[in-house]
């Protein structure tokens, strides 16, 4: 991981169109899988002094990826004008001097806890009358795939984009509009989270709604091997906020971190 910072000046008439520039630049940054993160701001001494700070997997990622990749033109586009107000942009390397803040994926037990988590889950899957006949084309590895993408969003390892084909992740046509019970007015699911006890919780009839929300998390990946997909894709700083968008687009996997969900952290 590096970090790059990039500091500049500008004046006090230029700040609200630099800051909505910037703005615009994150969805293009965010969209890049050599990103983390980003964040900007502005010194309260000086008012006209601005840094933004920009995490990246490295630096070669960077200036060789994406640098050269299909997102940074129309990154640089929107902050092409206040190119004559940077001071310094340079990269640093991290220096540890306490303990980091874990990630998610660490705080939720790695790969090994996220495993049993959906193992345990989707073994109940048939016995329930609402989600057998959705998962009835489940992949034998589905609950597997499922760790493994959790885990990527959480902060872990790239198990999910780089062993179980593109970032694209589908959901069945099926699901498309419908609610988890299957009809307007049926009963809710006994295990529509993954169990934390040995009794899923009864979800409230009120609480139903679309599987692209009632997820609660962008682009849930499917494993059946029998249903066509439907691509979708989610604004990346609204998790759950899903949007359609041009077949074979893939869209990386965003990851979530302590305080944040947007791009990739």
């Amino acid at each position: 991981m590096t970090i790059e910072y990039i500091r500049y000046r500008v004046s006090a008439d230029r700040a609200a169109a630099f800051e909505d520039a910037y703005r615009r630049a994150v969805a293009h940054l965010a969209a890049a899988p050599e990103f983390r993160d980003v964040e900007l701001s502005r010194c309260e001494e000086d008012p006209e002094s601005y840094v933004i700070r920009l995490t990246w997997t490295s630096t070669r990622d960077h200036l060789e990826g994406f640098r050269k990749g299909p997102h940074f033109p129309p990154f640089f586009a929107e902050v092409r004008e206040f190119v004559d107000d940077i001071e310094e942009m340079r990269h640093y390397a991290p220096v540890d001097i306490a303990d980091p803040v874990p990630t998610l994926y660490e705080w939720a037990g790695s790969a090994e806890a996220l495993t049993k988590l959906f193992d345990a889950f989707y073994r109940r899957v048939p016995d329930d009358e609402v989600l057998a006949p959705v998962f009835a084309g489940m992949h034998p590895h589905h609950a597997e795939h499922v760790a493994a993408w959790l885990g990527e969003v959480f902060g872990g390892p790239r198990a999910y984009s780089e062993h179980h084909g593109a970032t694209r992740t589908w959901w069945p046509s099926t699901w498309a509009g419908a609610s988890p019970s299957g009809s307007a007015g049926g009963g809710s699911s006994s295990c529509r989270t993954p169990p934390t006890s040995s009794a899923c919780r009864t979800t409230p009839s009120s609480a139903r709604r679309s599987p692209a929300t009632w997820s609660g998390a962008p682009g849930w990946p499917s494993s059946s091997p029998r249903r066509a997909p439907r691509p979708t894709s989610t604004n990346p700083c609204r998790p759950g906020a899903g949007a359609t968008s041009a077949p074979g687009r893939a869209d990386p996997i965003r990851r979530w971190g302590c305080g944040r969900a947007c791009g990739r952290p």
